[in-house]
């Protein structure tokens, strides 16, 4: 073999064993960079609290389902939605009127749960409270409401009282109320062994009759 050739040779094997060595160090630096990044991973794990103004809940079609808001940045307030983009409940969790409202497919709240003190509410299609269940300094109370919205059921109060009232004015009161005694005529409260009627005359009751 002449020397040229030899040397032909051996500047080739040369050629190959610095791109053995190139190769070797850049797969080296490839796996310390995978090694850093698995060690970067472990010290940063997924954070466990979102931060934002605003969450919108999608389904497949992208029709949005539900949303999370801040009302006036300071309000929290949730709303689902139905396939048709209705607000069907809403919370809200602060903010004068606290509470839960469910609606009916027209968009019209139908029950309501919370407000300023404990109260639970029924509504007509004229957003007309029509019973309403609450509970405050004056004791808990059931009430019920017309068509027009005029009280005519009213249970409970700060006394055991059944206070029926008709379109027409007249009302009876069972247990506590407040009749003229009949001995001096003042006004004094009874017990809840009572019954005692009364008509309305200017706004005004008049009492009709009491037992005992």
């Amino acid at each position: 073999m002449a020397d040229t050739e030899k040397k032909a040779i051996l500047e080739r094997i040369e050629r190959l064993e610095r791109d053995n060595r190139r190769l070797r160090r850049a797969g080296l630096a490839a796996l310390v960079a995978v090694a850093a990044l698995g060690i970067l991973g472990v010290a940063q794990p997924i954070p466990k609290t979102l931060t934002a103004h605003e969450l919108v809940l999608t389904d497949a079609a992208g029709n949005m389902r539900a949303k999370i808001s801040a009302i006036d940045g300071a309000v929290p307030y949730l709303i689902l939605y139905d396939v048709k983009g209705r607000p069907m409940l809403s919370l809200k969790g602060g903010g004068p009127q606290p509470g839960l409202a469910i609606n009916d497919i027209t968009g019209k709240t139908r029950v309501m749960l919370g407000g300023l003190s404990p109260n639970l509410a029924f509504y007509d299609d004229a957003s007309d409270t029509t019973v309403s269940l609450d509970g405050d300094a004056l004791g808990p109370r059931l009430l019920f409401f017309d068509a027009a919205g005029k009280m005519k059921v009213h249970l409970g109060g700060q006394g055991p009282s059944l206070d029926l009232m008709d379109r027409n004015g007249y009302e009876t009161d069972i247990g506590v109320s407040t009749a003229p005694n009949r001995k001096t005529g003042d006004m004094q409260e009874t017990t809840a062994a009572s019954i005692v009627m009364f008509s309305k005359e200017d706004e005004q009751r008049k009492f009709i009759w009491r037992a005992p």
